[in-house]
């Protein structure tokens, strides 16, 4: 049986996307399928209630420099929609016509930015080529869209020396466009929708039409936290009012006021004058470690946004937005005491083994307390790792804490070499020793610990 976008992606960071996927239609209290079979057959059912009405005229939609695109027609599928095109190059040099991709995915359908809408075209010199970009239905329906009034572009032009041009965003109207309501947000009404929860056995543990996030024309407009599969998703909803194209970032995530990822996570293109939903996986974010650290209920979530122009010049700095979901939040320090000096506490929460089938992989698991008034970064000091008195190379690329703050630190080891020293369980792990190099946000050196864990 064909499998939903929404039962691909799932397991994906975007994955959550579709669980609110293909909720647009009617209330209905009697449809509540809970079972993957009768989940398929309700997202097929409102694919069908799609409008597959909407045409196109043919008309030019770039002629710059010898190089014309044309949009053709518009084509329904079951489940996809294909926009034709016809790309004429007629320039001395070959080309490739790109969009869709990762280094440029600033496609929209109706005014909301979409992931998919690959495009990748070889065109001779002095030649024609016919190609066809596809959007998914499934993808388009966790936006409310039941009908397509426009379709915008952005095509990356590159010859056979990879040197690129980008044309401007391409807008192609339908012939839906002068009757649609592109005010309204049909999104917000989706994901609320309780047909849609029914449907698709998730529910809704915080809804938020609050602007928590205002900076360059840039707004985080809509905050939702829904549970599905007992896995928790975060849906940031921004708009971009500004006049030209914003990559925008989250970084530094915090769940009940512990550190569960820092750095950098995503960062994605919103056009201007359109509507972005950042779709984010927090039991993946955490590494679907919440519970060992006393986290059964999320409180209260924080992240950094940061904006960057699209050479990724920082528009704004990182701004820190928080997302109360309840008063009352905490999580769990306790533990074997491993390290505690210069106000810096470490506590060993044990090692945790892979969940997946494919995949024997296990984490050394950590809760360090930054007690001091400095952020720091904790470091493994040379190769110094050693796990049942045998030299091993885990992969560690270190932590950044704030001052006054709680992280988890989570150290991989691969399967690969623990088979080298006969390794096949967590409890086969006796003992574990690592020097620590501990410095403060000027790389002054606050600390060289030797630190031996035994299970």
């Amino acid at each position: 049986m064909r499998k939903t976008w929404l039962f691909k992606k799932i397991a994906a960071l975007t994955a959550a996307a579709a669980m609110a996927v293909t909720f647009v239609g009617c209330e209905n209290s009697k449809e509540s399928p809970t079972d993957s079979s009768k989940v398929e057959e309700y997202v097929e059912k409102k694919v069908d209630e799609i409008n597959k009405d909407s045409t196109i005229d043919e008309n030019v939609i770039y002629d710059k420099n010898n190089i014309k695109i044309t949009s053709t027609s518009i084509e329904f599928y079951t489940s996809s929609v294909e926009l034709n095109l016809t790309i004429e190059n007629n320039t001395d040099k070959n080309l490739k016509f790109l969009s869709g991709t990762m280094g440029n995915s600033c496609n929209s359908i109706n005014g909301y930015m979409v992931a998919d809408g690959y495009l990748n075209c070889d065109v001779a010199a002095g030649k024609k080529a016919i190609d066809s970009i596809d959007f998914s239905l499934d993808n388009l329906s966790i936006y409310g869209i039941d009908e397509i009034a426009s379709i915008e572009l952005s095509i990356e032009i590159e010859d056979d020396e990879y040197n690129s041009v980008y044309t401007e965003p391409l807008l192609i109207k339908t012939s839906a466009y002068d009757t649609y309501d592109f005010g309204s947000d049909p999104y917000q009404e989706t994901i609320k929708s309780r047909s849609s929860q029914n449907g698709l056995a998730y529910t809704v543990d915080y809804f938020s039409d609050e602007t928590i996030y205002q900076h360059s024309n840039v707004n985080i407009i809509s905050e939702t936290v829904i549970t599905k599969d007992n896995e928790k998703y975060l849906f940031l909803e921004a708009e971009n009012n500004g006049n030209n194209i914003v990559n925008f970032r989250v970084q530094d995530f915090f769940i009940n006021g512990l550190m569960v990822q820092s750095g950098n996570w995503s960062t994605d293109s919103i056009s201007p004058n359109k509507k972005y939903v950042s779709m984010l996986n927090l039991t993946d974010i955490a590494d679907e470690n919440l519970e060992r650290y006393g986290i059964d209920k999320i409180g209260n979530i924080e992240l950094k946004v940061e904006l960057l122009d699209t050479d990724y010049n920082t528009i704004a700095d990182a701004q820190q937005i928080t997302i109360p979901i309840s008063k009352k939040y905490s999580y769990d320090s306790s533990g074997d005491e491993i390290y505690n000096k210069n106000n810096i506490r470490i506590i060993s929460k044990g090692i945790t083994e892979s969940e997946s089938k494919y995949s024997n992989d296990m984490y050394i698991l950590w809760l360090v307390e930054n007690n001091s008034n400095k952020d720091i970064s904790i470091r493994e000091a040379g190769n110094s790792s050693s796990i049942n008195g045998f030299m091993f190379n885990i992969s560690f690329y270190g932590e950044n804490i704030p001052a006054g703050k709680a992280a988890i630190v989570s150290m991989h080891l691969y399967d690969m070499y623990l088979d080298d020293i006969n390794i096949t369980s967590a409890d086969e792990i006796e003992d574990f020793e690592i020097t620590l190099q501990i410095r403060d946000s000027d790389y002054n050196d606050i600390d060289k610990a030797a630190i031996k864990v035994t299970y």
